[in-house]
């Protein structure tokens, strides 16, 4: 009995071991998301989506609305880009920002370097 104990016991530590660096990745991409939204609805950019032009607070709006519907299926920052803040899901056409008049640049081009931008700074 009680080597079943020890067993048990290593068990249980390994499994905590295992789990925790996944747990912190988790969290870590989340808070990640959430601070490109930020970003987005912060800025003075306008969206580009299907033909038309939103504030960047809708923008922002409709990213975590896309987001919220697949939450389960996204498990990074980049990921979270490339798969909803790129382009549209019903017509495939590109998401664009215009922060600067007449400047259109991809939504999920200025999302990356924004990423990139606060991983540098955390290191």
């Amino acid at each position: 009995m009680r080597d079943f104990a020890k067993i048990l016991m290593r068990a249980v530590v390994v499994t905590l071991l295992l789990s925790s660096p996944v747990v912190v990745h988790a969290e870590n991409y989340q808070q990640e998301i959430e601070y490109l939204l930020l970003k987005i609805e912060k800025s003075s950019c306008t969206f580009h989506r299907n033909g038309s032009e939103h504030d960047s607070v809708k923008a922002a709006d409709h990213l975590r609305m896309k987001y919220g519907r697949v939450k389960s299926r996204i498990n990074s920052s980049e990921k979270f880009i490339d798969l909803l803040a790129t382009k549209s899901s019903w017509t495939g056409n590109s998401y664009r920002l215009e922060c600067e008049q007449g400047q259109l640049q991809p939504t999920g081009a200025w999302l990356h370097k924004v990423l990139e931008e606060s991983r540098l700074t955390e290191s």
